[in-house]
């Protein structure tokens, strides 16, 4: 048998008498850590790769999550109908796990990039929210209201997804619209739903038969 107290205790020992003999010697010892600047990294990167003029694209293409567009044009009229009810009306999004954006509007004001980085921590904040109040009270967040300076942001469960909208404070009622976004969450949840039936089930993939059509 292993006596762990007494092996815990000779490391102490023997740390303590480390720390002695270098503060005795008077030197000052640093780590041999080196600093990598951003344009240092990318250098490193380059030199490790093998192929030219490679064009990098780290989007999410939305055809590649095996949903119908149909489904996307539902969520997109959803949105819209909202929208048209919402005075002063900043943006509006669905996200899907992981914090990928499926649907916003409106889609002509929204910097796309921006709104992907949004959504993310969006996302993020409502599971990080769910989990503090599961182990803390035991019950699940369904929606959450943040008040900033000049607007308003609704977070809403969506089956295992989320909704946001934003809507600058001035001329809309939050009375009114903790009647109007409920309903639209159930619309949005019903379609979500409908769209778990087009998951690629891992079961199902061949994967000797997709190498040789990339082959071929």
């Amino acid at each position: 048998m292993i006596n762990l107290g007494g092996i815990f205790l000779k490391t102490r020992n023997s740390l303590i008498e480390i720390k002695k003999s270098l503060i005795l010697s008077g030197e000052t010892f640093k780590p041999p850590l080196r600093h990598f600047s951003k344009k240092n990294i990318d250098e490193i990167i380059g030199a490790s790769d093998v192929r030219e003029d490679i064009k990098k694209n780290e989007k999410i293409q939305l055809f590649s999550l095996n949903i119908p567009p149909r489904i996307y044009l539902e969520l997109d009229n959803i949105l819209r109908d909202l929208g048209n009810q919402t005075l002063d009306l900043i943006k509006s999004y669905i996200s899907i796990e992981g914090g990928f954006v499926v649907s916003s509007y409106p889609q002509s004001k929204i910097d796309q990039n921006k709104l992907d980085s949004e959504a993310t921590m969006g996302y993020s904040l409502f599971k990080t929210a769910d989990k503090c109040a599961w182990l803390l009270k035991k019950m699940h967040v369904n929606s959450i209201l943040l008040e900033c300076v000049d607007k308003f942001q609704f977070i809403n469960k969506v089956d295992s997804n989320i909704f946001s909208i934003e809507i600058g404070k001035g001329r809309q009622k939050l009375g009114l619209l903790r009647l109007i976004i409920p309903r639209y969450c159930k619309k949005i949840t019903t379609v979500l739903e409908e769209a778990r039936k087009y998951e690629i089930n891992p079961e199902n993939l061949n994967l000797e038969k997709m190498f040789t059509e990339l082959i071929f």
